[in-house]
């Protein structure tokens, strides 16, 4: 079982990560792509999202061979899921901080939310939202 485990997690999170970077190309959030052009965006994500279900589902026998002497029960999958699911977005951000590292938010973000990820990385947006709040609080003590 825990081959097909790796395997089901490998399929997630690496079909996860091209439908993120689809998402976050569509919507035009530069802090979160992995790549500054969005031709190589949508590129690295169709070539992950399609290679990810061609690996997993066509290669020989070996799917089929492995579910009849193991499979995954519905809560294993759900969880497996989810683990693969949340090690991506984690992923995601990381990577996309460190390509996206240089300063994209220059004084003040025009957005608030995942808007800020627009013009900055993850971690920027986190930084300038703790700042957003400590100065709200201190207009309100004043």
């Amino acid at each position: 079982m825990e081959g097909l485990f790796v395997e089901y997690f490998l399929l997630v999170f690496i079909a996860s990560s091209g439908v993120l970077q689809l998402a976050a190309a569509h919507s035009q959030l530069k802090g979160l792509l992995f790549f500054k052009r969005i031709t190589l965006t949508y590129a690295f994500a169709t070539l992950t999202i399609g290679s990810a279900f061609g690996w997993f589902f066509g290669w020989d026998n070996r799917l089929q061979e492995k579910i009849m002497r193991t499979g995954l029960e519905g809560a294993e999958q759900f969880y497996y899921f989810l683990l693969a699911a949340f090690t991506t977005l984690v992923f995601t951000i990381i990577i996309s901080s460190i390509v996206n590292r240089q300063p994209l938010i220059k004084a003040e973000p025009k957005g608030q939310g995942l808007d800020i990820l627009k013009e900055g990385n993850y971690f920027q947006a986190l930084r300038y939202s703790f700042k957003k709040g400590t100065k709200k609080q201190q207009k309100c003590t004043k």
